[in-house]
């Protein structure tokens, strides 16, 4: 622009003046602004009020909803099919056994009268849960976190409220367990 500005003076045949092309080079580089300490320390304790005011009331609004009253709803939808995982005979009460139907990895439950299936996803990272032999559960190696028989989070040593463990549908088709999966 300061040569153009140079070209059109020089057309009008006088040299441009030291005044023009100070005043072109203020108008096309703008002046830095001096922030004194005084605003920044305004500005950096005004940031850290607003900080402190979300994280007391993301901790308030954690705080009054319990993990209980976090609602399970299904993983997999209408767009599933039902995968053989085990046959009968291989899931006797008492037994807790590790399967992958589809795109799902889960664990296939027998407790009393009841056959079901939970997710082996841990729902706060997504990492692959081990049967806790020991205490009758699942255990998240990446962080700790141990779910009981039923999907729900002990709070035992891990404070951090995380939802249930999905909980499959599952089905026995004549001596095969089925569990609906994509």
């Amino acid at each position: 622009m300061l040569r153009v500005a140079q070209l059109l003076r020089g057309s009008r045949g006088q040299a441009p003046s030291g005044e023009f092309i100070g005043r072109l080079g203020a108008s096309i580089v703008p002046r830095q602004r001096h922030v004194s300490r005084r605003a920044a320390l305004l500005s950096g304790l005004g940031a850290m009020a607003a900080g402190l005011v979300a994280g007391f009331e993301l901790d308030r609004a954690t705080r009054n909803g319990t993990p209980t009253a976090i609602q399970r709803v299904p993983l997999v939808g209408s767009n599933g099919k039902w995968f053989p995982v085990a046959h009968l005979v291989d899931v006797p009460d008492g037994t807790i056994k590790p399967f992958a139907a589809g795109a799902l990895e889960g664990f296939l439950i027998h407790r009393g009268q009841r056959l079901y299936a939970l997710s082996r996803v841990c729902t706060h990272m997504g990492c692959l849960l081990h049967v806790n032999g020991v205490e009758r559960g699942f255990v998240c190696p990446c962080h700790g976190a141990e779910f009981d028989l039923r999907g729900r989070l002990r709070p035992k040593e891990y404070s951090q409220p995380l939802p249930p463990l999905p909980e499959l549908s599952v089905r026995v088709d004549k001596e095969s367990v089925e569990v609906w999966s994509i």
